[in-house]
């Protein structure tokens, strides 16, 4: 199951006028690891109602580093919806009101959620160094929000006593639940410890949808690659009380429901930008999505040149050597408007076959061949560059050298300007320029 995360690759998520807000767009995993093919998981809601089905590909805006993205498509699952529920609600205590993450809006969230729910039954436990069961499983709201508006802040909490501390743990609570009922444990921390694997697997071999909603920092990779692996566990993290923390939760309403979120992928235009900003918007809702992230340099569109440098050696004044350059394009089709020597030496080197005078497109994964020929009329040293000038990001040249060894030329186009005497002596340390 994929692991569901608020911010990925270090994005940056700004909402636009939703403080505590119950409308807007929540990202639940994105991946470009296709790149330009981009997918991302999402939930819109509307006043906690879930839009997602009313919501076409072009109510949602993607700019692409300010490129607007046309070429989009959503794909949302048919659900039948699941009210045989058992559902654990745990809230960590040592949120602080004096901090950023007040404990008055996490207890508020976990009220909202138990008023808007539809499940069989609800549970409510808390922990500090130890696990309380506030309120067994019970089908009263009104009597579990009391239980809830009583807890008050500790100085301190441990991950660890959420799940098998005294007096009570997670899977003891749910023993008391309807063995009929899918089970789920919803639990609202701030710790990123590592939670222990023995833990994990038994919730995931007890059948125990688990959601972990951790605010204000990113889950540590133990904890990510478990989630990640494992059907049933659903990973919030990096969660903003002030701004995303409701959403968060509605979104978990609907999972437990049985209502995946939707998908939409779409495709940039390629171009050699390997930092990427997007920004996806909801006008309806009036949400915005911001984020950066950087792809590797290696998925760009780019040329493969087979060599990438040649050197035409020993070949005597008045004969001719033959070579064949292989150019590929990688990534993307590549338009080349020419091929062309950036000096041909007065006619020592010429494209024999393969030159391209106007543009042309090469697809993605073809090859081609060019032929290009040395014609030395002078011993000396030549360099010059055979230029395939094209849109591709990378390898846009060909290093080309000739020449005849030990052989003094008729017209030498290598000159030593500095140093000039053949007795200079450099003391230990000291820099020379050679020009």
């Amino acid at each position: 199951m994929k692991k569901l995360i608020t911010l990925v690759f270090a994005a940056i998520l700004i909402m636009s006028n939703q403080s505590f807000s119950q409308s807007g767009l929540f990202i639940t995993d994105y991946d470009y690891s296709e790149y330009p093919k981009v997918t991302f998981d999402y939930y819109i809601f509307n006043n906690t109602a879930n839009q997602n089905n009313s919501i076409t590909s072009n109510d949602i805006i993607i700019l692409n580093n300010e490129s607007n993205i046309t070429d989009k498509e959503i794909s949302c699952s048919s659900f039948e919806e699941n009210l045989s529920n058992s559902v654990v609600l745990s809230m960590d205590l040592s949120f602080d009101n004096e901090t950023k993450f007040a404990f008055d809006s996490v207890r508020n969230t976990i009220e909202q959620m138990i008023n808007l729910s539809f499940y069989d039954e609800i549970a409510l436990t808390s922990f500090s160094t130890v696990n309380h069961l506030n309120f067994d499983f019970n089908q009263s709201h009104s009597t579990i929000i009391n239980e809830l508006n009583k807890l008050k802040p500790s100085s301190n909490s441990y991950l660890d006593s959420a799940f098998y501390s005294s007096p009570i743990g997670i899977d003891k609570v749910l023993e008391n639940s309807n063995d009929e009922n899918n089970k789920h444990y919803v639990l609202f921390t701030k710790h990123n410890t590592p939670i222990p694997n023995q833990i994990l697997q038994k919730l995931r071999d007890s059948n125990i949808s688990f959601y972990l909603v951790l605010l204000g920092s990113e889950a540590n990779n133990v904890t990510k690659t478990f989630f990640d692996q494992n059907s049933g566990f659903y990973l919030f993290d990096n969660i903003d009380e002030k701004q995303n923390l409701k959403l968060a939760m509605l979104s978990i309403t609907e999972l437990i429901k049985g209502n995946a979120p939707c998908s939409m992928e779409f495709n940039s235009e390629f171009n050699c930008d390997t930092v990427l900003s997007t920004t996806i918007s909801v006008p309806t809702v009036a949400s915005q999505i911001e984020y950066n992230y950087k792809i590797s340099s290696s998925i760009i569109p780019r040329l493969e040149l087979l060599p990438s440098f040649y050197g035409f050696s020993s070949v005597e004044p008045g004969d001719t050597k033959e070579a064949d350059i292989v150019i590929t394009a990688v990534n993307s089709d590549i338009l080349i408007d020419n091929i062309e020597f950036e000096d041909d030496k007065n006619g020592v080197f010429n494209i024999i076959s393969g030159q391209i005078n106007s543009p042309q497109i090469l697809a993605e994964g073809d090859n081609w061949p060019i032929r290009i020929e040395y014609a030395p009329s002078d011993s000396n040293i030549v360099f010059t560059r055979l230029l395939i000038n094209s849109n591709a990001c990378k390898n846009k040249e060909v290093l080309i050298t000739g020449g005849y060894p030990n052989t003094p030329p008729v017209v030498k186009n290598i000159k030593i300007e500095n140093p000039n005497k053949c007795d200079d002596v450099l003391i230990v340390g000291e820099k020379y320029k050679v020009e």
